[in-house]
């Protein structure tokens, strides 16, 4: 009985065709998969994104209006938006933009936990007048930084305007 090499390279051809086109299809399913969890990323980051917006202008305002009123207003500091989105901005965003809105949260906390140990009848301080015009800059920072996320035009004053 003699080899027949007919069946032998067929074996082999057939052999490679079945693992090129298996390899070519788990790339292809891997790729797909990349690139939809990129799109979903891509899409919660911009629901986030617009969610916290609402927030940091929100307070944005609070901090305007007790600049306009030349006066300590209470401020109320709601982040329920940021703690839920944080998560999903933190992979979604650049560091740059992670860094704008982590920081705004972090003034807003901390000028409200000022206004709540402060006196009623103080007056309202030029260093407390300089750190409300911080907050309420780095608020408008940060919307900017997440509505540059969204691919929508941001309400962020040109920079030689401030």
């Amino acid at each position: 009985m003699g080899m027949d090499w007919g069946t032998i390279i067929g074996v082999i051809i057939g052999g490679s065709l079945s693992f090129g086109a298996t390899y070519w299809l788990e790339r292809r399913r891997d790729e797909t998969a990349r690139k939809r969890a990129q799109e979903e990323l891509e899409a919660d980051t911009r629901v986030g994104a617009m969610l916290v917006t609402t927030e940091l202008r929100d307070a944005e305002m609070q901090f305007a209006q007790a600049l306009r009123k030349d006066a300590v207003v209470p401020l109320v500091f709601s982040n329920v938006e940021w703690l839920k989105w944080a998560p999903t901005l933190a992979r979604g965003l650049s560091h740059e933009q992670w860094g704008r809105v982590a920081l705004a949260y972090t003034l807003f906390r901390d000028a409200s936990l000022g206004a709540i140990f402060r006196g009623d009848d103080d007056a309202f301080t030029d260093e407390e007048k300089r750190t409300y015009a911080k907050c309420r800059d780095h608020l408008g920072y940060a919307s900017a930084a997440l509505a540059d996320a969204q691919d929508l035009p941001s309400n962020e004053p040109p920079s030689e305007a401030r």
